[in-house]
């Protein structure tokens, strides 16, 4: 990205007139430990010692280099140090209380560069009348320790009022000399001025409304507890606007005496009266401010009777033209039993007015709002905008809050624009990972300096940008000293660009308007050629063994040497800030160290002294660039030959790296990682006979060949046992019996020990492979054949490995039971000649009866009817009578059996 070194201040200058001609505002520190630093654009979040819940403030040279920065009590050094010596005890430091609004503001010593004041404000939510120490100041001598600055202890902690509110500001005097301080209490302001001579402990008093009562506990000889009552009506803040003529005021609630007595106080929540005193409907004034005299008047309330906003953060446009708001609106938690135990802001704004408006007042218009819930696990100040409006010299308008993120600002972008124009941005400005916001942000002079003209970018083609550094400008009109540019060679505009016709040396005036005075400035402008600075290479190296990567800028300069003429100077910078200010340029440029990627910042300068400056990336080739894989598990097979897939690995590694260009091999040890041997072939058919085995993994990424290793681990599951045994058991009938297949099961279970393992049984292998028609176990199985082979699906579901197996059922001979034969027959029985156990046992019996003739008058086997009492191939029946039968068992040689049967009827 190329950024030329003009256009880098345009970012940084183009809002400076707006708040400060100079870089006093330049770096903020407030809440726990935020701060930000505006000398960049936009600011850089930074880390401070100062923990405060609203008041602070800080003060930098005209350069925009820290001086110091203070809560109101603690004051630290441009070190972070405190400028009390360590365990000084806080009555012992300034008189402030950093849970006052504006607990602090800084003035510098008129006509002395080296002494500032600091003002502080002291009130007290728990005992606002035996507590509050009011308005003091103390002087800052920067001569002291060496440099860094001390509050001088014979000028510290001067009482200047004995109470006040939590309000202060300040402002120039109107010939531009001094400054006057000022203060708020019940229905006075009160101006002190500030001058070479010190600060004038008389004050300028204005007793103008609106009246703001002091709430003190207990009244009327009760016993309610009022704490956080008295104090609440002087929260919010008070701002100058930057031409110091008009002054607007927050007013947080607005409590009268009467309202108070009344409440009870019957229960451990936040006591009612608090309660009450928070959400009660605030007031917010517009005053008129006479930079001469002190003198604030002309009070107008800009908030309607039936508003029952509570403000607290004020400020104005940078131009004067609009005053804004934060306002609250609140409500109250309440009990079952309709009692209120604690509050929260339905809705927070932010409020614009317009200050040229007929009605001032009609005039408003938010241009943010946020409705919160009654969420009661979100603490009360999580659910508010109550918060600090604060100017910065980027002319954007900051807003902080106690929200539940903490670590951003919001801010107003365009301040001088109206209505929704200004574009409120929620949370736009991240600070610090480690801080919080708070309450508060650093309060400011709004105005202090003479106009003169500032200039930037003095090269042919540019837009030379012009304004005047001072913020009370009402009007300007240029001559930019080009009359060859025609009309363009006159602008009325506050801020404003022109480019010159040709190069050479201009005289620029301008005509200045503040208030009822009028200034005539001018400059002389040298326009000269500038060079082009083409876009940069980036340059890659790999992290070394020592965590660091080695740079070669020479491609670099040769790249802007070849692309452009003349050339006279090319330097190198770490950062902005550096280049800026053309410190800690780098010298080792071809052998240059870092441990992370980093911006490198070129300065370019050509004989013509135009200049551009660029800049490139120094990226690392991180050594830990390998991604993360997942180990690989087998489960274990029969044959104890465990293999894998690696090329889905190595796959899955190539995938990581879509756009880059890699080798990645595998090793079976580091030592032949290290050494780059006996390099794993990579297979879909590794195989280990080991139960757990380490690969190591070696990438090689990009031209420059970066390593990293990294490993992952092939895992075998244990084989899953088998059964150990079929089951053999005696027949029921013939070459027949009943199975419990579910007793198998529960016994192998049991002697496996593992909940995770399912048995299914199948008649045919062909239903396993298919897992189709498995065994119902919950009924007793018969065999089909003797022996018959089951197959068994054995599947464990923690580490999904399976495997097959056979079970024989074998039906042995056990007893055979002995026939009887029955020595008589009914013929008129259903069931003919019946025979126990016979066709159970006996499959192949032949039975023959004969009548007394020896004639064959029945021939059966298991496959005829039983005999009737009929003769053979006949339906007549036989008379009764003794018949003779021979039984042919047919089994293990035995013996036929035959008798006489004696037929009945």
């Amino acid at each position: 990205m190329k950024i030329k070194i003009t256009s880098l201040f345009l970012l940084y200058f183009i809002f400076t007139v707006s708040v400060f001609a100079q870089k006093e505002s330049s770096i903020w520190f407030f809440g726990e430990n935020a701060g930000l630093d505006f000398n960049t654009n936009p600011p850089t979040p930074i880390v401070g010692e100062m923990e405060t819940l609203e008041g602070c403030t800080s003060i930098c040279t005209p350069e925009g280099d820290l001086l110091f920065y203070s809560d109101g009590i603690d004051v630290w050094n441009k070190n972070h140090e405190s400028m009390f010596p360590i365990d000084t005890p806080i009555e012992d430091k300034l008189g402030g209380e950093n849970s006052s609004t504006s607990s602090g503001m800084v003035v510098p010593y008129p006509n002395d560069d080296t002494k500032y004041f600091i003002f502080t404000v002291h009130t007290d939510d728990t005992d606002f009348e035996e507590i509050s120490t009011g308005l003091k100041y103390s002087t800052i001598d920067m001569t002291l320790n060496a440099g860094l600055g001390g509050v001088v202890e014979s000028e510290k902690n001067i009482q200047l009022l004995n109470k006040c509110s939590e309000k202060l500001t300040a402002t120039k005097t109107s010939d531009g000399t001094g400054f006057w301080l000022l203060t708020h209490y019940e229905n006075k302001f009160y101006a002190y001025k500030v001058t070479s001579s010190g600060v004038n402990e008389t004050p300028i008093t204005s007793e103008v409304g609106p009246d703001i009562e002091l709430i003190l506990a207990p009244l009327d000889n009760t016993t309610i507890n009022y704490d956080d009552v008295a104090v609440t009506n002087m929260r919010g803040y008070m701002k100058f606007n930057l031409q110091g003529t008009k002054l607007i005021s927050a007013f947080y609630s607005n409590n009268k005496i009467e309202d108070f007595p009344a409440l009870s106080n019957d229960y451990n929540n936040i006591n009612p009266p608090r309660i009450a005193a928070e959400i009660k409907k605030g007031l917010l004034y517009l005053f008129d401010f006479d930079k001469e005299t002190g003198i604030v008047s002309n009070p107008l309330s800009l908030l309607s009777d039936d508003d029952q906003g509570s403000p607290y953060g004020v400020e104005f446009s940078p131009n004067g033209n609009y005053a804004y708001a934060q306002i609250d609106y609140y409500t109250e938690f309440e009990n079952n039993n309709g009692e209120a135990v604690s509050f929260y802001s339905e809705l927070g704004v932010i409020s614009q007015f317009d200050l040229n408006a007929n009605d001032i007042p009609a005039s408003k218009i938010n241009i943010y709002e946020k409705t919160y819930n009654d969420d009661l696990s979100l603490q009360t100040f999580e659910r508010r905008s109550r918060g600090s409006l604060q100017i910065a010299i980027d002319g954007k308008i900051y807003h902080t809050t106690v929200t539940d993120s903490y670590k951003n600002l919001s801010f107003i972008e365009f301040p001088n624009e109206p209505g929704l124009a200004a574009n409120y941005i929620e949370e736009g400005l991240a600070l610090n990972s480690s801080v919080k916001t708070r309450w508060g942000l650093p309060v400011f002079i709004q105005s202090i300096f003479e106009p003169t003209i500032k200039a930037q970018f003095f090269c042919l083609g540019d837009e030379t940008h012009f304004y005047i550094d001072n913020e009370d400008v009402d009007s300007v009109v240029w001559n930019f000293g080009d009359p060859d540019s025609g009309t363009n060679n006159i602008s009325t505009d506050l801020e404003t660009t022109h480019i010159y016709s040709d190069t050479g040396t201009f005289t620029v005036t301008a005509e200045v308007g503040i208030g009822i005075q009028n200034f005539s400035v001018s400059i002389e402008v040298t326009i000269l050629d500038s060079p082009i600075l083409d876009d940069l290479p980036n340059l890659e190296s790999c992290r070394n063994n020592e965590d660091v990567a080695v740079f070669d800028f020479s491609e670099v300069s040769d790249f802007i040497l070849n692309s452009n003429e003349q050339i006279t100077n090319i330097q190198y910078y770490t950062s902005l800030e550096d280049l800026e200010n053309q410190e800690n340029e780098i010298e080792n440029i071809d052998n240059y160290t870092t441990s992370e990627n980093q911006t490198i910042y070129v300065f370019v300068e050509n004989v013509s002294l135009c200049n551009s400056t660029g800049t490139f990336e120094l990226i690392i080739i991180e050594n830990d660039f390998s991604p993360d894989i997942e180990d690989l598990f087998v489960c274990k097979p029969l044959d104890d030959l465990a293999k894998f897939d690696l090329e889905v690995v190595y796959n899955q590694i190539l995938e990581t790296f879509t756009s880059e260009t890699v080798i990645i091999s595998f090793y079976e040890t580091e030592n032949d990682l290290e050494n780059d041997e006996n390099q794993i072939q990579i297979t879909d058919n590794y195989s280990i006979e080991e139960n757990s085995k380490t690969i190591y993994v070696k990438i090689l990424k990009g031209e420059e060949q970066c390593k990293d290793t990294t490993s992952f681990t092939l895992n075998v599951y244990a084989k899953i046992i088998l059964p150990k045994d079929n089951i053999e058991q005696c027949e029921t009938s013939y070459q027949i019996s009943e199975f419990d297949l579910e007793a198998f099961k529960n016994s192998y279970l049991e002697e496996v020990d593992n909940e995770n393992i399912e048995l299914t049984f199948y008649t045919s292998e062909e239903d396993l492979l298919n897992n189709l028609n498995p065994i119902n176990l919950s009924e007793v199985y018969i065999n089909e054949s003797n022996p018959e082979i089951l197959y068994i699906k054995i599947f464990n579901s923690e580490t999904n490995c399976e495997t097959k197996t056979t079970l024989e059922l074998i039906v042995k001979e056990c007893e055979i039971p002995d026939i009887e034969v029955p020595n008589s027959f009914n013929s008129n029985s259903s069931e003919g000649f019946e025979i126990e156990d016979l066709k159970n046992y006996f499959p192949d019996f032949k039975l023959y009866i004969y009548n007394r003739y020896g004639t064959l008058v029945y021939e059966g086997d298991k496959n005829t009817e039983n005999w009737d009492g009929t003769a053979k191939n006949s339906d007549a029946p036989l008379p009764s009578g003794t018949y003779y039968y021979v039984l042919e068992l047919n089994r293990n040689n035995m013996e036929p059996r035959n008798g006489w049967i004696f037929l009945s009827k």
